[in-house]
């Protein structure tokens, strides 16, 4: 597995300048980095003797550390270029809950042509006139080599994002789970953090 170095930004609400409408806006501020050797003394991926397995743990050693509050970890690898999304999190005193992607005008985009695709395939099917099947036909020729290459590129992004090689994921992705202990236990929740 290759070394990795994390840089961990938390999200502060900061006073804008010189602005009659928004008087605050949202900053990452950079609160804490993980060196090549501290990633690989911490994650067990690098190391057996690491404490770190899963996100659970490392949610948990960021609320140790860290506290409340919302996260970004941006990630460089050895060997990659340039950095990626390591991880987005919101830390509470009762779990932890990761964050999906923002979507971008691009990803919509995509979404957009692969909706019009699987439509003119439907129509396709339903049509009889033969002239009409055949505009149909170049029209989904067209899309299908937007499709092939909107599909590559999302599968050279995909392979640069999340923990997964790193770190074990608590499944659902997207919901709310308990802390884990560095050695693997779950953490007992009060009723008392929960109100």
């Amino acid at each position: 597995m290759r070394p990795l170095q994390i840089h961990i930004k938390r999200k502060t609400r900061v006073p804008t300048k010189n602005q009659i409408i928004h008087q605050y806006r949202s900053d990452w501020k950079v609160v804490a980095k993980l060196s090549y050797p501290e990633t690989s003394r911490l994650f067990n991926c690098f190391n057996i003797g690491g404490a770190i397995k899963t996100d659970a743990q490392f949610a948990k050693f960021l609320y140790d550390h860290l506290g409340k509050g919302e996260y970004l970890c941006l990630a460089w690898c050895k060997g990659r270029e340039g950095f990626y999304n390591f991880w987005k999190v919101h830390l509470d005193g009762f779990g932890f809950t990761r964050l999906p992607k923002n979507i971008t005008q691009e990803d919509k985009d995509r979404q957009k042509t692969i909706r019009d695709y699987k439509e003119l395939k439907n129509k396709l099917k339903t049509e009889s006139d033969i002239i009409e099947r055949d505009s149909l036909q170049k029209e989904i020729a067209e899309l299908s080599e937007e499709v092939d290459f909107d599909r590559e590129i999302k599968d050279m992004e995909s392979s640069k994002s999340g923990p997964s090689p790193f770190l074990k994921q608590s499944i659902p992705v997207y919901k709310v789970h308990a802390y884990e202990s560095y050695g693997g236990k779950t953490e007992e929740v009060e009723e008392s953090d929960l109100w």
